[in-house]
């Protein structure tokens, strides 16, 4: 596989944007305006509620944003000269930090809510 197009490169990049622009939007603040609307919060509750997310929410919009992310990476590296098994076991691995994280945080909220 040779080096990627500008224009394909640019095209890909402008997909992968536009997909994490959606799972944003659609994943987590219209969900989030929802919640705060049937809780009865205004303007500033909303906010709160966003900000915070709803836990299905945000189940959904990070492996929804973990994809084009993941792709991202991996076009970067090949246009930078890495083979493409390479850029996919490193756009794999970067993917991998949230989880991992996110199962630290938990654990962390749950000693937090023992004291």
């Amino acid at each position: 596989m040779g080096p990627i197009a500008a224009g394909t490169q640019g095209l890909l990049l402008g997909f992968g944007a536009g997909v994490m622009l959606a799972a944003s939007v659609f994943s987590l603040l219209v969900p989030g305006f929802a919640a705060a609307t049937a809780l009865g919060l205004g303007p500033a509750g909303a906010a709160l509620v966003v900000v915070s997310g709803t836990r299905d929410a945000v189940a959904t919009g990070i492996p929804l944003q973990n994809v084009p992310e993941g792709l991202i990476v991996a076009i970067a590296l090949v246009t930078a000269g890495y083979g493409r098994f390479a850029a996919f076991a490193v756009a794999t691995l970067s993917g991998l930090v949230e989880p991992l994280a996110a199962l630290a945080g938990s654990l962390m909220v749950a000693q937090a809510e023992a004291l």
